[in-house]
C-alpha cells in the first residue's frame, strides 16, 4: 500500500499490480502503458502528463482521481467481475477528472459520473455506454464520433460544438434544469 507517495518518470509499462492500494499518490510523467491491474485501487491520485493508454480499469477502483494532462486512448472504464460471474455492474467515476486528455475510441460503460470534468479533453470516437452523466463538465471537449448508447445526461456544461456533436449523436436522453446549453 501506497499513500502519498509521488513517483516520477518512472515506467510501469507492462508491470502487474496486484492486490495494491495508491491514496493520494502523484504519478508524474510516468508510463503505464500495457499495466494489468488485478484488484487495485487509485483514491484522490494525480497522473499529469503520463501515458496510460490501452489500459482495462475493469479491475480497478478510481476515487476522485485526477488525470489532467494524461494520454489515455483506447483505455476500458467498466466493471465486470462478480465473483466468479462475468456481469456488467454499475461504476463510479463520480468526481474524477480528466481535463485536457486525450481519450481517442475510450470505452465508457455503465459508469455513474456526476460531476465527471472532460474540459478540453478529446473523446473523439468514444463510447458511453448506460452512463449516468449528471453534472458532467464537457467545455472545450472535442465530441467528434461519439457514441451515447442508452445514456442519461442531465445538467452538463457543453459548448456550442459539444452541444452539435451531442444533438448529432444518438442513444441518450437528455434533460435540464436551470443553466443547461
Amino acid at each position: 500500500d501506497f499513500e502519498d507517495a509521488v513517483f516520477e518518470h518512472c515506467v510501469f509499462a507492462g508491470a502487474i499490480l496486484k492486490l495494491s492500494s495508491f491514496n493520494g499518490c502523484t504519478f508524474r510523467q510516468c508510463d503505464l502503458q500495457g499495466v494489468k491491474f488485478e484488484i487495485t485501487s487509485f483514491h484522490q491520485c494525480r497522473f499529469p502528463d503520463s501515458r496510460l493508454s490501452y489500459l482495462d480499469f475493469s479491475d480497478t477502483d478510481l476515487a476522485q482521481c485526477d488525470f489532467s494532462g494524461a494520454i489515455m486512448e483506447s483505455c476500458s472504464f467498466y466493471q465486470t467481475k462478480a465473483g466468479e460471474q462475468f456481469v456488467k455492474k454499475p461504476w463510479n467515476l463520480s468526481g474524477c477528472v480528466f481535463k485536457d486528455v486525450d481519450l481517442t475510441s475510450s470505452i465508457f460503460d455503465h459508469c455513474r459520473m456526476k460531476g465527471v470534468s472532460f474540459e478540453g479533453s478529446n473523446l473523439t470516437r468514444a463510447l458511453f455506454e448506460k452512463c449516468e452523466l449528471d453534472g458532467a463538465y464537457f467545455d472545450r471537449a472535442d465530441l467528434s464520433g461519439v457514441n451515447y448508447s442508452d445514456c442519461r445526461i442531465k445538467n452538463c456544461v457543453l459548448d456550442l460544438n459539444g452541444f452539435i456533436a451531442l444533438g448529432n449523436a444518438r442513444g441518450f436522453v437528455m434533460s435540464g434544469e436551470g443553466n443547461t446549453t
